[in-house]
């Protein structure tokens, strides 16, 4: 993997992660009752705040990748046939939309009147983002990428970081009353995106990955593909979370957090792989 793609790597991951985020918390807005509790005040607060801070250091380090960032406004002229135009502008947008929705809960002194509206096309924008993150790498010269594993794989990591840090969220901010079908349709949510990851695998979209590293001669450490498997391991969690010993104590949090802890590994190490597969084959 070259250096110069680490940047990539951390914009996309922070990215996917922010927009992840923003749909969780539309999810938990749409299925909550309609009452200013401090529990879903503080929840709504602390993830709009990380969800705009995180598309905030992606955009500062997107930057890192750019010889003259100041010229990138440029590409903007370029929307109908470009991905990474398209790119550029949806990266912006989604930005602007959930900074535009975190000033709104914080100054409105927590009104859910316009924040399921703000919600929604905060996570419709940020969803569109991730299709052309996923779009700029789908090209025919790179055939490794150029396949719906690569589609599939963006969108697994946008909503499973963003659900799984969610859920720790909302263990820790609703603990002391705790709605057990809002905790279930996070991790439901998780297991589906899991499956659906390791359906994909099934079918062969990823079997081609480990191969072309190999073709492509570059630097490439097997513990990467050891550690992108902690996928099963947050899996573990959850479902330690959901069939808990009767003797444990209060542990549902740490069963949250060592989950998402598992998928930011398996996700970051499955995204180091990916870039290590690049070989373009000059057509």
């Amino acid at each position: 993997m070259h250096s110069s793609e680490w940047s990539l790597l951390f914009f996309t991951l922070i990215g996917q992660f922010s927009a992840g985020l923003t749909t969780a918390l539309l999810i938990y807005t749409i299925i909550t009752p309609r009452r200013n509790d401090n529990a879903q005040a503080s929840f709504l607060k602390v993830g709009l705040l990380v969800a705009t801070g995180a598309i905030g250091i992606a955009l500062i380090i997107s930057f890192l990748h750019l010889s003259a960032p100041l010229s990138s406004v440029f590409a903007l002229t370029n929307l109908k046939s470009s991905w990474l135009s398209r790119e550029i502008l949806m990266v912006s947008a989604y930005a602007a939309s959930i900074f535009a929705t975190t000033l709104y809960w914080l100054f409105c002194k927590g009104k859910r009147s316009l924040l399921i509206p703000l919600l929604a096309i905060s996570s419709l924008l940020g969803l569109t983002m991730v299709l052309t993150m996923a779009k700029l790498y789908m090209i025919e010269t790179i055939p490794v990428w150029n396949t719906p594993g690569t589609l599939i794989a963006f969108y697994v990591n946008t909503i499973l970081l963003g659900s799984s840090f969610a859920s720790v969220l909302f263990y820790n901010s609703h603990k002391d009353n705790l709605d057990k079908n809002v905790e279930r349709v996070f991790v439901f949510v998780i297991i589906t995106i899991l499956a659906v990851k390791f359906i994909s695998g099934l079918v062969g979209w990823d079997t081609t990955t480990n191969e072309n590293i190999a073709f492509a001669g570059g630097m490439y450490h097997p513990i990467w593909d050891a550690l992108s498997w902690a996928w099963l391991l947050g899996l573990g969690m959850l479902i330690r979370r959901v069939f808990p010993n009767p003797r444990d104590s209060d542990t549902g949090i740490r069963f949250y957090l060592l989950a998402f802890v598992f998928f930011v590994i398996a996700e970051f190490a499955a995204r180091v792989i990916f870039y290590s597969s690049y070989f373009r084959i000059g057509l």
